[in-house]
């Protein structure tokens, strides 16, 4: 199992890239019989080693379908009959080579960016609760605002009356404090 990212780019550049730019160097000289066979081991290479090998850092769910998809461009490319002379095949499995390159690197990168996403803590459920949580909030505070007034009147309804604890004195008598005095 690979360790990193890193190490299934290392691979990916010597296994099928650098294969690549060798069946390039066939087809530029008119090799073409010698081009489609590299380009085909280079695309199983790529398709059978480098693939499994990305996936198997973790964050498959990011990386397989970019390996998957590899891995069905590379059995396009090995249906080309490698006996083949033909400059046409040669530039089609020129293409279909780079074509199982791009996807693998596209996997390293969308692995490593997972790779960034769950290093940070934040994860799409953790954004979703957030942004859920403030919406909620937001709401609220929106009713709030729009209800103030009603809210305001409802709230001053319920509190009870203050009731003066002061007491008057009445000439003749002490203290006393009468219901309607209390009321005032």
């Amino acid at each position: 199992m690979t360790t990193s990212f890193d190490q299934a780019s290392a691979d990916l550049a010597s296994q099928v890239a650098a294969v690549i730019s060798q069946a390039d160097g066939y087809i530029a000289t008119g090799d073409v019989k010698s081009a489609i066979a590299a380009y085909q081991s280079a695309g199983n290479a790529g398709a059978s080693v480098v693939g499994p090998e990305i996936d198997a850092v973790g964050f498959s769910n990011d990386t397989q379908p970019l390996t998957h998809q590899a891995w069905v461009v590379n059995g396009q490319l090995a249906s080309i009959n490698p006996g083949s002379t033909s400059q046409q095949d040669g530039l089609k499995a020129q293409s279909l080579a780079d074509t199982v390159l791009t996807l693998l690197n596209s996997a390293i990168d969308a692995g490593k960016a997972a790779q960034a996403q769950a290093a940070s803590g934040w994860s799409l459920g953790k954004t979703a609760a957030v942004l859920a949580g403030v919406s909620i909030v937001g709401g609220v505070l929106t009713y709030m605002i729009a209800n103030r007034k009603k809210t305001y009147q409802h709230s001053t309804r319920m509190r009870p009356k203050r009731i003066s604890m002061s007491y008057r004195k009445v000439p003749s008598q002490r203290r006393v404090s009468t219901r309607r005095q209390l009321a005032m």
